[in-house]
């Protein structure tokens, strides 16, 4: 059969199948509107009405569908202020009036939204005016979140490269699908992700995805993925669905694709998961964007939905609960490049924070970076490594938020400290539903209310996902006011890889190496000049005291600093700052020894950090 052969038309009855099971034998995952979040966001929300189709406005809890797609470069109709009374009227959008032409992938939503027996479609495009004010569309960008989580299931246009692509084969005026349209994949790890997805690698697609309940993925062929199944079309599952002790989830496998970024608001947790915040930061920041002034807009479901899952909320991409580790991200070059090959990271602008990544152009990589410090950003296994840091922080420097209007300092809620304080005080009062277990290697900390019962390094407040409020970042500048030791080292060339990226060497007064730094926008150190002063601020102070732990992860650099002389290895985390006008900015991340530095006489000042 040739490429360009017929293929079979979208098969209704097997998808009205999965939906049915899915709605009546899953559990909350799948079967939780959320639509009481979302009216405490919105009372009302725009749709396509399916049938009349015309836009009309019903309340947050009407049952819908949403459509992700990507928009791409071609012409797509948009509701404004100044046209949506086109839009309202029956029919202008199923293709009655001239003045309304919706691209080829809106119009197929609409049949499929119409041969699955439902009525409305929400579609960003023609629900949201796109010419709003800024107070109307910040609200809508912050309840995009809690929009696809209430949406029966959203249809996920993964083929083509734009809107105007379709969802072929779906009848009605598309296209009918060929062999061509077919993924090629004939592995058997074929999950029906559009791993491969103009889709998958686009920042607007991500919060989208990843909030929704349900995906009904049109990518040649279809796919069903919801909170505890995946089913894919041609499989043949009569028998499958029949017998119920087969296809009954179990609540040990609730969510048993965890790598797919789908479903996230049944997994919000009761106490603040730094390891989530920073899975969903390192796939954000691999994707991109057309415009480089959408990132936060288009990261903005993801912090409100968030945000209230750690205590002081998230500071212009940052748990302030974490920020002292949170400050050590790094970022992260593209697989299978060379040295020479490398491109610097540049900033975004002097108006976003270089302190945090949502400054910076770039994927990021911040799992990693964190890891020896909170060991709970990994999910791990029974091995005590999974709930013990390889080395707990101290404070050195401090920081505070700056109110633009009142000039206040408010200092930044880094309370991760004293939590951490409780596995070195055994005697010490729990928070209520917390319990010390001994363990040969580390005690560990269970928490009543954690349904997987998962062991924890230390206890953690109990927080409140359902609150919805003003970002902290919405009412503070992006300058911090800080508070620390201030030093000059030197660069010097040459270069070593830590989880393939490439840091330089720090020198002192003497020539001896004392410490490595990462560059942000140096891709070569190995071309930098000898001797090149860098200041350097000194954010936290470690001690890995376990010799059986020396050689994990990241944490040995091998430099004379790091020589195996001491039975511990105690050093700095260290942020590389410039100055302009008298405000620091951050160039990069890195280590320092401890003996080193302390010789250094740093100096502590009292500085604005932009």
């Amino acid at each position: 059969m040739s490429d360009d052969a017929p293929f079979p038309q979208v098969n209704y009855t097997q998808i009205q199948r999965w939906r049915s099971h899915c709605t009546h034998s899953h559990e909350e995952s799948c079967n939780d509107r959320y639509t009481e979040l979302l009216s405490k966001q919105l009372s009302n929300l725009k749709f396509v009405d399916v049938i009349d189709g015309n836009l009309v406005t019903l309340p947050v809890t009407t049952p819908f569908v949403a459509l992700s797609y990507v928009w791409g470069d071609v012409p797509v109709f948009k509701m404004t202020s100044s046209n949506i009374h086109l839009v309202q009227q029956p029919g202008s959008l199923l293709g009655m009036n001239p003045d309304v032409i919706l691209p080829d992938t809106i119009r197929d939503a609409i049949h499929v939204v119409k041969e699955l027996g439902q009525r409305y479609l929400w579609v960003d495009c023609l629900c949201v005016a796109q010419d709003a004010d800024y107070g109307h569309m910040e609200a809508m960008l912050k309840a995009m979140a809690r929009i696809y989580a209430s949406a029966e299931f959203t249809i996920v246009a993964a083929a083509g490269e734009n809107a105007n692509h379709g969802l072929c084969g779906v009848g009605g005026s598309s296209r009918p699908r060929t062999l061509d349209d077919i993924p090629n994949d004939e592995s058997d790890s074929y999950d029906g992700w559009p791993w491969e997805s103009k889709w998958a690698s686009r920042g607007w697609t991500f919060q989208e995805g990843l909030f929704s309940r349900r995906l009904l993925i049109f990518e040649g062929d279809v796919a069903w993925i919801c909170g505890q199944c995946t089913w894919l079309e041609g499989d043949d599952q009569t028998e499958y669905m029949g017998d119920p002790d087969l296809w009954a989830p179990r609540p040990s496998e609730e969510r048993a694709h965890l790598g797919l970024p789908m479903g996230l608001m049944s997994l919000l947790p009761r106490v603040p998961s730094f390891g989530r915040w920073g899975m969903l930061v390192e796939n954000f920041s691999a994707r991109s964007l057309t415009f480089a002034t959408d990132h936060q807009k288009a990261f903005a479901g993801a912090t409100e939905a968030m945000n209230h899952t750690f205590p002081g909320g998230i500071f212009h991409g940052l748990p302030e609960f974490f920020f002292d580790i949170a400050l050590l991200w790094m970022h992260k070059q593209p697989e299978g490049i060379n040295v020479g090959e490398r491109a610097g990271f540049q900033r975004r602008g002097k108006d976003t924070p270089s302190w945090s990544w949502i400054g910076w152009h770039g994927a990021i990589q911040c799992l990693s970076a964190w890891y020896p410090f909170f060991a709970g950003v990994y999910r791990g296994s029974d091995d005590f490594r999974s709930w013990t840091a390889l080395t707990p922080l101290k404070p050195v420097s401090r920081f505070w938020k700056v109110n633009p209007i009142t000039k206040e300092y408010v200092p930044i809620r880094n309370k991760f400290y004293s939590f951490q304080t409780l596995r070195q005080q055994p005697d010490a009062p729990l928070p209520v539903g917390w319990h010390r277990h001994e363990h040969p290697r580390s005690d560990y900390f269970t928490y009543d209310k954690d349904p997987k019962n998962f062991n924890y390094a230390h206890p953690l407040p109990e927080t409140d996902s359902t609150t919805t409020a003003l970002n902290p970042q919405t009412s503070f500048s992006h300058i911090l006011h800080c508070s620390g030791p201030i030093a000059t080292l030197s660069l010097r060339p040459g270069f070593f890889y830590i989880e393939s990226e490439i840091f330089a060497h720090l020198t002192d007064s003497s020539h001896a190496i004392v410490g490595s730094i990462f560059i942000h926008n140096h891709p070569d150190p190995d071309s930098l000049e000898p001797g090149v002063p860098c200041d350097l601020l000194a954010l936290s102070e470690a001690v890995i005291q376990d010799p059986s732990r020396m050689d994990e992860h990241s944490t040995r650099h091998p430099q004379e600093w790091d020589a195996r002389k001491d039975p511990e290895l105690r050093f700095y985390n260290v942020m590389a700052l410039s100055w302009t006008g008298g405000v620091a900015v951050r160039l990069g991340i890195g280590k320092v020894g401890k003996k080193a530095w302390d010789a250094l006489g740093a100096e502590v000042r009292t500085f604005s950090l932009g």
